[in-house]
Parts: C-alpha cells; sequence; structure tokens
C-alpha cells in the first residue's frame, strides 16, 4: 500500500509522539513508586533530570533526525510504501535500543529505579520535543 508524502509525515511524527508516550509512562509506572520509596530526594532529581536532558537532547540533537527523516520522505513526493518513513538502519537500531531498555530495567528495577525512570522519561521526553 502506498501512502502520500504528508501522511507518511504525519505517521512518522505520530510515531515519535506515542513512542516518547509510552517511554515516559513505562518509566513512571511502576518504576516512580519504587524510585520515591528508596528515597524521595532522589527520585525527584532523577525525574527533573530526566526531563530537562531529554528535552534538551530532542530541542538540540533529535531535532537533525526529524529533519534528516522529513528529507528522506520529501525525497520520494509521489505515493510511497510506509515503511519508506525510515532509513533501513532503523531495522537494526531499533531492536538494539529496544534491547538495552529491557536490559536497562533487568539490571536497575530493583536496586535503582532512579535511573529507569530517569532513563525513560529522559528519552520519551526527548522524542516527543
Amino acid at each position: 500500500m502506498k501512502i502520500s508524502m504528508s501522511k507518511r509525515a504525519l505517521i512518522g511524527g505520530c510515531i515519535w509522539l506515542a513512542v516518547g508516550a509510552m517511554l515516559i509512562l513505562r518509566g513512571l509506572f511502576p518504576h516512580w513508586a519504587n524510585a520515591r520509596a528508596s528515597s524521595e530526594t532522589v527520585a525527584w532529581i532523577a525525574l527533573v533530570a530526566g526531563l530537562v536532558i531529554g528535552s534538551a537532547k530532542g530541542l538540540f540533537i533529535l531535532r537533525k533526525t526529524a529533519g534528516r527523516m522529513v528529507a528522506r520522505i520529501e525525497s520520494h513526493p509521489d505515493a510511497a510504501h510506509l515503511w519508506q518513513i525510515y532509513p533501513p538502519a532503523f531495522v537494526v537500531f531499533l531492536p538494539l535500543m529496544i534491547g538495552l531498555g529491557i536490559l536497562i530495567r533487568f539490571l536497575c528495577q530493583d536496586d535503582a529505579p532512579q535511573i529507569v525512570v530517569a532513563i525513560y522519561v529522559g528519552i520519551g521526553s526527548a522524542l516527543m520535543a
């Protein structure tokens, strides 16, 4: 199925927003309660640091990536396939990022849930920025 350039751009943006929101929620529930139980102050520092650093990363670094994605979409002005939103390297990159996220949760969720909160909220806010 081929879709228009504007729909591909809309879908690409919606994917970034949806994944960002999912990561923020995944970082907060249930890890936020565990982080606050171990240390309220450290939990708040982790949350604020994740939001600030993630938002800055989104505005200054991921903006360039989003620009490349838009340029990629615009390079196929006619109707094109949905998978042409992202470059083929993303097929390798995405499972690696997902695996790293699972590894971080596995290693840190019991001993340092603040790390999970900071990383997940940071990456989520970067994608949403």
